[in-house]
């Protein structure tokens, strides 16, 4: 049915677009967290660069938290995920209850049958593309954090 492909993939770029603000709010969540910790560690920071460690080795400091703080929320986020699905994968989710209707129903379309009640299925490549995706943005993230560090002045940051 060709009106029911276009319609699919028009929902399709809806999707991408609502996924990308959903990426563009968890950098900036990650980064202004990062970028908090940057500037409240500042005289920590500069008493290691005084004793001699690198920029770098700080940049990775500040990249592997930035990494485990996206993935631990990617793991809350799964196991939240999967709860719901263990409850709603043998019920079902009835849209048409979500919208204030007592009973579910069902809706032709061009001889498609589509049903207000809706049986969610995981499938291991989403959870694997949640993962790499938030790890993605972590390092994204991380970035200007890791640039205001590299540019410091150990003297400086221990400045009162």
């Amino acid at each position: 049915v060709p009106t029911m492909v276009g319609m699919i993939e028009m929902v399709d770029v809806f999707l991408y677009i609502v996924l990308m603000i959903v990426f563009i709010a968890a950098a900036a969540g990650i980064a202004n967290t990062m970028l908090m910790s940057t500037f409240e560690r500042k005289h920590e920071f500069g008493m290691l660069l005084s004793l001699g460690c690198g920029p770098g080795r700080l940049a990775r400091m500040i990249t592997v938290e930035a990494v485990i703080l996206g993935l631990v929320g990617v793991l809350i986020g799964t196991v939240l995920g999967l709860g719901l699905l263990a409850v709603t994968s043998q019920t079902g989710m009835d849209y048409a209850a979500l919208g204030g209707d007592q009973e579910s129903y069902e809706a032709s379309f061009q001889g498609l049958n589509l049903s207000s009640l809706v049986y969610p299925k995981l499938y291991v490549s989403d959870v694997i593309a949640g993962v790499v995706a938030v790890f993605l943005t972590s390092l994204v993230s991380v970035l200007w954090p890791i640039a205001k560090i590299v540019r410091m002045e150990p003297m400086e940051a221990m400045r009162l």
